[in-house]
């Protein structure tokens, strides 16, 4: 196999443990920006600043109206002095779509991402995976008087925990698409579900379930009023705001009918106050909408040109007013007549993959979460951004015989240049829509590659592996059907390929054409649904040795001495590994990249490890220079750093 460095291509899996058990992520561009009647497309160079991220939801510390918490593709971020700057927490890279704050204890946070549940207990400096599900979290709530009981849908079902989310119990509320959830504020007892056409009541604690329509769209959000609940107000997903006062017996439409309405907040200290966040589906633009009388009328006050996702109001002032939008965070300080954006801070530092030209060690390439593609010609010195700024890039691939042909995945398709990133082609001819996270090159033959794919536009999810013949003009299904999360090809024999899925290891000695699944002695997980899958992130190929295999698992490193038939816990166990590099001149000195504990590093092939620095990181990829092995690369949620003494000290790289 020919890697972006010969024997030390890491992928970025930062959010693979989302990825695996996510069916959807985040688009940042239009659809129609993709499919095109020209399979092929070519972009010119374009040099950007980092794009603020779509804000899904802002949540406030009951405590301090200062601290605020905007959940975003890129992550959970935190201000402290009212959105003037905002810094990324512990919780970089997940695609954040739920966020709810223990009232008793605001330094508790539930975090719903991409099929997992995360919490942190210090306000977003640490985190702890508590669930895993496989499929998107569509709602999350909390018990305004018992914090400890905790709501969460996925899996077309609602999950309930008694004890802060180590234990999950399935209610009987499930087999039904559920967008919305919410707790009475004053009778935790009773609970509203958004579903299909109206909505879903229980006034026993989830035991029993009464349902109510009153529309012909989704209802994607419930608000309480929390000074009289009996008044709900439930927004649809195109059919406008809707107001229930006789705690949802019966429901009156408000109007807004051409939005969706996706944020409803009601000002404390006085109720006939509302604001609604919406936007149309059709033209992708909606604005803040304010009432002065319970709803019967409505004004837009501002951001037209915006999506609004969420909206929150200061407690102690409530004409101060933030919006989480489509282009990050906007403020208005006198009830919405002015707005200003407040993104200082607010972009991505994450560096998702990293690639060393195998001709010249001077070239270095660096993939970013939805900034594009930077290149550097001085070692690191200094980037500057060659375009695709729209693009989440999981992958950098070099051709070694043309370090000019360079391939980029992304969460879009397959993007390739031939003239050193200047401009770029995308082939969309079967691979539209998949978020391609690894490729491989033939050693053979550069024009036939591979590519591990998740869908993630269609409901028929067809996830796998793809293989082209033709230097990624075409893109043909190769016999896996399941997640893949890495791939690796022995150089030497070109016909062995090994796949890393949620399935397990795939092992083919014929080019793809069959196949064998080895999971002897690999650790399993089993879902909240009872499916097993194996969290596989990473898997290397011993470059000295093609019967040594490494993987990357939620478990630790684990080894396979006899060609993949086989594997065995390293001596690197109870850690998240999310990346592997095998030193390419001394296959016994090994480096892995941790979700949140930085990079441990091996001397004897695995058997002991020690610590090697950038502990407070969650490292995405690790890439040795192959004329130099003591310079190491890392690419992590805080940036991209460097080593020149093999990992003993580390330097941040200005690629931004």
């Amino acid at each position: 196999m020919i890697r972006k460095i010969f024997v030390s291509k890491i992928l970025c899996k930062n959010s693979f443990f989302a990825v695996a058990l996510s069916l959807m992520l985040l688009i940042t561009t239009p659809i129609s920006f993709f499919r095109e009647n020209n399979p092929v497309r070519e972009f010119a160079y374009a040099k950007e600043r980092p794009k603020p991220p779509i804000v899904r939801v802002l949540r406030m510390d009951s405590r301090n109206s200062s601290i605020i918490y905007a959940g975003t593709g890129y992550g959970l971020f935190k201000s402290l002095d009212g959105g003037k700057t905002w810094n990324v927490t512990g919780i970089p890279n997940i695609d954040i779509k739920e966020l709810e704050i223990d009232s008793k204890n605001p330094s508790t946070i539930y975090i719903g991402g991409e099929g997992t549940l995360y919490k942190t207990t210090d306000g977003g400096k640490t985190k702890k995976v508590i669930a895993y599900f496989y499929d998107w979290i569509g709602a999350l709530a909390l018990d305004y008087k018992d914090p400890s009981k905790v709501y969460l849908v996925a899996n077309n079902r609602l999950y309930k925990s008694t004890d802060g989310g180590r234990k999950w119990k399935i209610t009987n509320l499930q087999g039904i698409h559920i967008f919305a959830f919410e707790v009475n504020p004053i009778n935790p007892y009773v609970l509203y579900a958004g579903v299909d056409s109206g909505i879903c009541k229980s006034i026993d604690g989830g035991r029993s379930w009464e349902y109510i329509k009153f529309t012909s769209d989704q209802v994607v959000n419930i608000t309480i009023c929390s000074q009289k609940p009996s008044i709900i107000y439930a927004g649809t997903f195109h059919d406008g705001l809707y107001k229930s006062s006789d705690g949802g017996k019966t429901w009156k439409s408000l109007g807004l009918s051409n939005f969706g309405v996706f944020s409803i907040v009601i000002d404390p200290k006085n109720p006939d106050i509302i604001y609604a966040g919406t936007w149309d589906i059709d033209n992708l633009k909606g604005g803040v909408y304010k009432s002065t009388d319970g709803g019967r009328t409505w004004r837009a006050v501002g951001l037209t040109e915006r999506r609004i996702y969420s909206l929150i109001l200061d407690f102690k002032y409530p004409s101060i007013i933030y919006a989480g939008t489509d282009r990050g965070v906007y403020k208005s300080k006198n009830g919405g007549k002015t707005w200003e954006q407040i993104n200082n801070g607010l972009f991505s530092r994450s560096i998702e993959s990293i690639a060393i030209d195998p001709k010249n060690s001077s070239i270095v390439y660096a993939g970013t979460m939805y900034n594009g593609i930077y290149k550097s010609i001085d070692g690191g010195k200094t980037f500057y951004n060659t375009g695709l700024t729209q693009n989440r890039i999981k992958d950098i691939l070099i051709n070694p015989q043309n370090s000019n042909e360079v391939y980029l995945a992304s969460e879009n398709s397959i993007y390739k240049t031939t003239d050193g990133g200047k401009t770029w082609q995308t082939f969309e001819n079967g691979l539209t829509g998949k978020l391609v996270v690894e490729m491989v090159m033939s050693s053979s033959n550069s024009n036939v590659l591979y590519g591990g794919c998740i869908d993630i536009m269609t409901e028929d999810i067809e996830d796998g592996l793809y293989k082209t013949i033709d230097g990624g003009k075409t893109w043909n299904k190769c016999y896996i059907t399941s997640k893949v999360f890495a791939i690796d090809i022995v150089p030497t024999k070109p016909s062995i390929i090994y796949v890393a899925t949620e399935e397990g290891v795939y092992v083919s000695i014929n080019e793809g054409k069959t196949w064998q699944l080895n999971n002897r002695g690999l650790p399993s997980y089993k879902l909240s649904n009872n499916l097993l899958v194996y969290l596989i992130s990473d898997l290397q190929i011993d470059p000295l040795d093609f019967q040594k295999i490494y993987i990357a698992t939620h478990a630790g490193v684990y080894k396979s001495t006899d060609g993949g038939k086989t594997w065995k816990p390293t001596g690197l166990t109870n850690m998240r590994a999310m990346v592997l590099a095998i030193n390419p001149k001394n296959s016994s000195v090994i480096y892995v990249g941790t979700f949140g504990n930085g990079i441990l590093k091996s001397l004897d092939g695995g058997k002991t490890w020690i610590k090697c620095g950038l502990t407070d990181c969650e490292v995405y990829d690790i890439v040795i220079d192959p004329h130099n092995p003591a310079t190491v690369y890392a690419g992590t949620h805080k940036g991209l750093f460097k080593s020149t003494d093999g990992g003993k000290s580390w330097k941040e790289l200005n690629v931004f």
